[in-house]
């Protein structure tokens, strides 16, 4: 299972040039774009004001970051997207597994615009007994 957050960029900048009513129409437009770009068992869901999350089942890092290329490919109006792709590493909480993909969101968009970045699972480390 991976897990993505997806946010166009300079959505700020977007809805200080133009009025709520479009900013609104955008984020719309942009949801149904992305959604017919995922597979069938893959879910997007509004996370955050200007964030979207998209749980992507049964693939790994590998296949989640062409299905999110694919997706961001498809954000409309001239606009470009960035993300943050995680791996579930199967015992952590929704929580830290959102956290993670936060912080790999925030990465993406750290630089400029239009990237996707990953996050794998931290990898235990074993201490002799």
């Amino acid at each position: 299972l991976c897990v993505a957050l997806v946010a166009i960029d300079d959505l700020t900048g977007f809805t200080a040039s133009h009025s709520q009513d479009e900013t609104d129409a955008l984020l719309k437009h942009a949801a149904t774009e992305w959604r017919s770009s995922l597979r069938a068992t893959d879910l997007l869901a509004r996370y955050l004001p200007e964030e979207f999350a998209v749980v992507l089942p049964g693939c790994d890092v590998e296949q989640a970051v062409e299905v999110i290329d694919r997706l961001c490919g498809a954000t409309p109006d001239r606009q470009n997207c960035c993300a943050g792709v995680t791996l579930w590493d199967g015992q952590e909480t929704t929580q830290t597994l959102l956290g993670r993909a936060e912080a790999t969101l925030h990465e993406a968009q750290a630089p400029g615009a239009d990237r996707v970045t990953i996050q794998l699972p931290p990898v235990p480390v074993s201490t002799p007994a």
